[in-house]
């Protein structure tokens, strides 16, 4: 149940970053592209953009908590007990200087709430490049990146001598259905390596 839950979340966040996203890059190639628009428009437009923005950050951040659980729960990381905690934990904090950086990007410490929200964005950036090229060579936080390189073919595939492919099909019309086919099909060909 809890697996179904946090998957069902974690797609859901998904359609919600990449919505956000379309309704983001609509609205700013309409504000860089138009000439209709006074100088007051065009930045009442902008100040709605960065609202709608937030709807990006808001899916950014809440899908690594999603995602590090999903991970934990299928043993792709090894986060469980008080990490995913503090993942879940720092997470929320994370949200809540997001939004502190909005709320208060006209106040005289906005911009710097700014450039350390950004600084944040590259520290966690490097940590994941980081962990994902060490799990590459070792295997080890990331299970499924050692997967992925230990079973890439190192050395040429034996090829097998030409076969002669047979093939069988036969359509199955089923009464009452004129629009179906239903097809069953057998094959002489060694499928694989």
């Amino acid at each position: 149940m809890t697996y179904s839950l946090l998957l069902w979340a974690h797609v859901l966040v998904m359609g919600y970053w990449l919505g956000s996203e379309l309704v983001i890059n609509a609205l700013t190639h309409y504000i860089a592209r138009t000439t209709s628009l006074s100088g007051a428009e065009r930045m009442r437009l902008w100040d709605f953009l960065l609202d709608v923005d937030q709807h990006v950050r808001n899916a950014m951040i809440m899908s690594v908590p999603l995602g590090f659980s999903l991970a934990g729960i299928l043993g792709l990381a090894p986060i469980e007990g008080w990490t995913l905690v503090a993942v879940w934990v720092l997470s929320a904090l994370w949200f809540w200087f997001m939004w502190m950086v909005h709320w208060r990007r006209k106040a005289p410490e906005g911009l710097t709430f700014a450039r350390w929200d950004w600084r944040l964005r590259y520290v966690l950036m490097a940590l994941c490049a980081g962990s994902a090229l060490w799990s590459l060579a070792t295997g080890w936080p990331y299970a499924a990146l050692r997967i992925a390189a230990r079973y890439r073919p190192l050395r040429p595939i034996e090829r097998r001598p030409p076969t002669t492919p047979s093939l069988r099909c036969s359509c199955v019309a089923r009464p009452g259905r004129l629009s179906y086919c239903g097809f069953s099909c057998s094959s002489s060909v060694p499928w694989g390596p």
